[in-house]
């Protein structure tokens, strides 16, 4: 089954801190906490849309796989945009478990990740 959703950030959602980084042309950006915070709330207004947008699908349709699916399609997208954005090191990995992980994100559950470093 495929995701309905791109994995790709626009830059008016997420892209704040990345483009900061660069125009400042630097391998690595420390954002400072106006850069998070801005990041978190354009997180949150994507994830919120997504999440509607996914609801008014399943009222249509009833497929409650596609659901799941797709919710743990839409939470891949934006832990990858955020990975992005804040510039973790390439040498760490982002993995998911519990539901998450088996790709059936039930609605208002937690999302299950490690993440692992060398």
């Amino acid at each position: 089954m495929t995701s309905m959703f791109s994995t790709k950030g626009s830059p008016q959602s997420m892209g704040n801190v990345v483009q900061r980084r660069r125009a400042l042309n630097t391998s690595k950006f420390s954002p400072d906490m106006e850069d998070m915070r801005a990041l978190a709330a354009a997180t949150r207004q994507q994830l919120a849309a997504a999440q509607a947008q996914l609801a008014s699908i399943w009222r249509q349709n009833q497929h409650s796989r596609e659901l799941l699916a797709n919710r743990a399609a839409l939470v891949d997208g934006i832990l990858r945009e955020l990975w992005i954005a804040l510039d973790l090191p390439p040498d760490m990995a982002l993995v998911a478990v519990g539901g998450y992980g088996r790709g059936a994100l039930y609605p208002a559950s937690d999302v299950d990740f490690l993440i692992l470093q060398p």
